[in-house]
């Protein structure tokens, strides 16, 4: 992947609309990409909901990665992220 396929994709993959036309098949290959992204992410053990990796801003650890829970502030759940999962 080039990177400026990286950039769309990473984009796309948070929700934006893409700024640059696609080629043909790309916009297929690119949901199909965060949908087997989201597939793995973690269920959150209280609401049950698809689980966000968040980078820590503060705290002991500034800048580690974690599963925040996406009903957050709702709810608090949070799960260590191990990078052997992904």
């Amino acid at each position: 992947m080039t990177e400026k396929e990286e950039d769309i994709f990473k984009s796309f993959a948070a929700g934006e609309a893409p700024k640059v036309s696609m080629p043909p098949g790309m916009r297929r290959e690119l949901e199909a990409r965060v949908k087997a992204l989201a597939a793995e992410d973690p269920v959150c053990p209280e609401c049950k909901t698809r689980m966000v990796l968040r980078i820590a801003q503060a705290g002991p650890n500034p800048g580690s990665k974690f599963w925040g829970c996406a009903n957050y502030p709702k709810c608090r759940a949070t799960i260590p992220f191990a990078a052997d999962k992904r």
